[in-house]
């Protein structure tokens, strides 16, 4: 009876244990998973603008501006100490790449898209060598 208890009471402190290292592994990931939660929802929402044949350009503007944005997040949030040359490399490309889509008129839906498939793109080789 005592080493049932004393069993139990071990499984107990172990749950415990792992259920808090569980949280702390959560919460090192956070930001890096938080820029590019961002940074899918606004390139997702200029691709179903896109997609939907609608292009309202103030609407892709802010879709563009926030996908820049995160941009400059990628490099602290996923390489904090660069110390991949590599991935910065991706990233630059990332960033031409964004800023030529910024500079396109983002009413007009052709140029646009290709802009997008181009950032879509980038992001693609990124995830390919580094997810």
């Amino acid at each position: 009876m005592r080493y049932a208890l004393v069993l139990v009471i071990g499984i107990a402190i172990g749950a415990l244990a792992m259920s808090q290292i569980g949280k702390i592994l959560a919460a090192r990931d956070a930001y890096p998973r938080g820029v590019m939660a961002v940074m899918q929802q606004h390139y997702g929402a200029l691709r179903r603008s896109l997609d939907g044949g609608v292009c309202k350009a103030e609407d892709n503007r802010q879709n563009l501006a926030w996908v820049a944005r995160m941009s400059t997040q990628i490099n602290p949030a996923l390489n904090p100490g660069a110390a991949d040359l590599r991935f910065d490399t991706y990233v630059r490309k990332l960033d031409a790449r964004i800023t030529a889509a910024q500079t396109v008129a983002p009413a007009d839906c052709p140029a646009l898209r290709l802009a997008a498939r181009n950032i879509g793109a980038a992001c693609q080789a990124c995830h390919e060598v580094y997810r």
